[in-house]
């Protein structure tokens, strides 16, 4: 009986096998794509779109440089100057450089040069010189900033009730007489003007 003991004690004591670890789970991870390995070229110019691109036009020659400008003006101020003069096409704007440079970007060069004759008066209290001798902060200004001003159309109610219509989708919207008598409007306008040409080309062909 005691030898029988001793066999179960030593049973005991023997070690136990230690059981094997889990292997962590591996996680799959996220790989990253560069836009350029997916994109085909198309896809890359028409989502991006470089600003290089857009050029000064005329060469900088409708860009003029309000200078010597006092904690009290404001481009409010010079705007205000702006529209009391005639212009040929449509009103300068005005590009804010710093407390005492602006930049008046005319519709030409022709416009540019009549606001540095009225500038020239001494009635004018507006100091202005052409943008090529303007500081380094008014030709840092981005060439889309430079762009000409151009003449806005008006939007008559039969042109605004077609927007609307197409807008909604909803024929029933439109102002078919209201379309017809614009339409006839531009016609008379265009033939009034071929006439004036004419009318302009015979004068000059009688000198």
């Amino acid at each position: 009986m005691l030898s029988g003991w001793q066999d179960n004690l030593q049973q005991l004591q023997q070690p136990q096998r230690a059981l094997p670890k889990p292997k962590p789970k591996q996680v799959p991870t996220a790989q990253y794509l560069q836009p350029s390995a997916n994109l085909s070229k198309s896809q890359k110019e028409t989502d991006y779109h470089d600003p290089e691109e857009l050029t000064v036009p005329f060469d900088g020659a409708h860009l003029l440089e309000c200078y010597g400008m006092t904690q009290y003006d404001t481009v409010l101020s010079i705007e205000r100057f702006l529209q009391q003069m005639q212009w040929s096409s449509v009103c300068p704007v005005v590009r804010s450089v710093d407390d005492t440079h602006a930049v008046i970007v005319c519709a030409n060069p022709a416009d540019a040069r009549s606001l540095v004759h009225a500038s020239s008066q001494p009635s004018c209290k507006w100091r202005m010189q052409p943008f090529d001798k303007g500081c380094t902060k008014s030709k840092a200004l981005s060439p889309g900033e430079l762009q000409p001003p151009r003449i806005r159309q008006k939007t008559t109610a039969a042109v605004a009730r077609r927007l609307i219509g197409n807008a909604l989708s909803n024929s029933g919207v439109h102002d078919k007489t209201g379309e017809l008598q614009l339409k006839a409007q531009r016609e008379q306008n265009k033939a009034a003007k071929a006439e004036k040409q004419k009318q302009l080309d015979a004068a000059w062909g009688d000198d």
